[in-house]
């Protein structure tokens, strides 16, 4: 299953999903069309550590440190291509939720999403969000926050 809304009625998970008839692929284009900071947005990029894929979720002002990501993993890892997040992971670039998986990758993320009350994830689409505290969204995701930031 690589459907997000279903994955939320599955698990009783009650989010409001906005959906934009202009895309939200980028950071930016999700802070234009919610009047927010582009910090808010909650970006969920996909990496490789070996045959494990790892999610990190972070501000989308920010960059990844290969070497802190590398450092939480205890290997080395390398960005995902487009391909292969479709294939594994079952949705396009821009719309990579932080969770919703049957088998959660590991996933991380970084501390300066918590200087946000509310934070913006993407729900499975490159033109749908959801507004979560970074609390829940840690929560939902079993992930580890962490100082993987440049």
């Amino acid at each position: 299953m690589n459907n997000f809304r279903e994955y939320l009625a599955q698990k009783g998970i009650k989010l409001k999903v906005v959906h934009f008839s202009e895309g939200t692929r980028t950071a930016q284009d999700a802070s234009r069309a919610l009047g927010c900071e582009v910090g808010q947005i909650a970006k969920t990029i996909a990496f490789r550590a070996g045959d494990r894929p790892i999610l990190v979720a972070l501000c989308g002002s920010s960059r990844v440190n290969l070497d802190k990501l590398s450092a939480q993993v205890g290997s080395s890892v390398r960005i995902m291509t487009a391909n292969e997040v479709k294939k594994e992971l079952g949705y396009t670039i821009g719309g990579v939720p932080a969770f919703g998986y049957p088998n959660q990758p590991i996933t991380f993320i970084d501390s300066k999403l918590f200087r946000f009350t509310t934070v913006y994830s993407a729900a499975g689409t490159p033109n749908a969000v959801y507004p979560i505290s970074p609390q829940k969204l840690c929560k939902f995701a079993c992930a580890h926050k962490a100082e993987i930031t440049q």
